[in-house]
């Protein structure tokens, strides 16, 4: 199950910050890339965005659909399998688990 996007609040509507993975160490094992470097090279990224999402291990709150778009081409896989939603901690420290 997908979670929700958006909830209400008081009569009005917040965002939810919402934490995502992309399968960056998993794909680049599969395509035998070592860093950053290669995968710039390779996948037409510029280097700070690879370095980033390496430093990073793939997790992000929110991500430009073209480099969705470029990663999806570059290992010809789909946004569902290129990106998933992990468990974020709450503000006391404990995570929350996806329902």
């Amino acid at each position: 199950m997908h979670p929700p996007a958006v909830v209400a609040a008081s009569g009005g509507r917040f965002q939810i910050p919402l934490m995502y993975r992309i399968r960056i160490a998993d794909l680049m094992r599969d395509k035998g890339l070592r860093n950053g470097y290669q995968l710039a090279r390779d996948a037409k990224l510029p280097e700070t965005t690879a370095y980033r999402l390496l430093k990073s291990e793939g997790k992000v709150t929110s991500f430009d659909s073209r480099l969705v778009r470029k990663l999806c081409d570059f290992w010809g896989k789909n946004p569902m399998q290129l990106i998933e939603w992990i468990e974020e901690p709450t503000s006391t420290g404990k995570k929350r688990k996806a329902k």
